[in-house]
């Protein structure tokens, strides 16, 4: 599992896509290692042989900025699937996850998303003029209800690694544990979003 978390550290797919999307966007912001010189290459000391190898701290910086951007592409490929089920989930996703400012939800123990300020005002705007209620735990049960949904799309599928070993996605590691909405796999299968292979 990425971010070091797996699904019996949250209980539930979407809980814990819920959490390592927060956890990514606010890991998106580290700035560029420090690395004790002004040049990323500092010559023969990682590698006699050669003085064109970039010190491990930055390949590291480098190999996370570009997964980053492959699950941030994902979410947005994600997001218009959820719509043609649920419009309102989307949108309230959109606005209190996707399109928040980081500093608009905090992280609390466990890794567990608080929203706040105008992301949050901006969902709970939504919710009240689609009648869906207006107080914290409306937003709180909306955001739940998206997430277990959301999850089945945007969780990583299982992955094989250069060296032949296979790594359990979270879907897959949701589905083996009975730690998701069933409802929810079962329309990504049939609208063709999830692969029947993936139980």
């Amino acid at each position: 599992m990425k971010l070091g978390q797996g699904i019996h550290s949250f209980g539930s797919l979407g809980q814990m896509c819920h959490a390592q999307w927060h956890v990514l966007r606010r890991r998106g912001e580290e700035e560029l290692p420090t690395i004790g010189s002004t040049s990323i290459v500092r010559p023969g000391l990682y590698d006699q042989r050669s003085q064109l190898y970039p010190r491990p701290a930055f390949t590291r910086y480098i190999d996370r900025a570009e997964w980053r951007k492959r699950r941030t592409q994902q979410m947005r490929e994600a997001l218009p699937k959820l719509a043609t089920y649920n419009w309102r989930w989307a949108e309230v996703i959109r606005l209190a996850c996707v399109d928040a400012a980081v500093e608009d939800v905090g992280l609390a123990k466990g890794n567990v998303p608080t929203h706040r300020g105008q992301s949050k005002k901006r969902a709970v705007r939504l919710l009240i003029e689609e009648g869906g209620g207006y107080e914290e735990t409306a937003l709180r049960r909306e955001l739940n209800s998206a997430w277990e949904w959301l999850g089945v799309l945007w969780a990583e599928k299982s992955w094989t690694d250069g060296e032949g070993r296979l790594h359990k996605g979270g879907l897959e590691e949701a589905i083996e544990n009975g730690a998701m909405d069933q409802r929810a796999l079962a329309w990504a299968r049939e609208k063709g979003f999830v692969g029947g292979d993936v139980d």
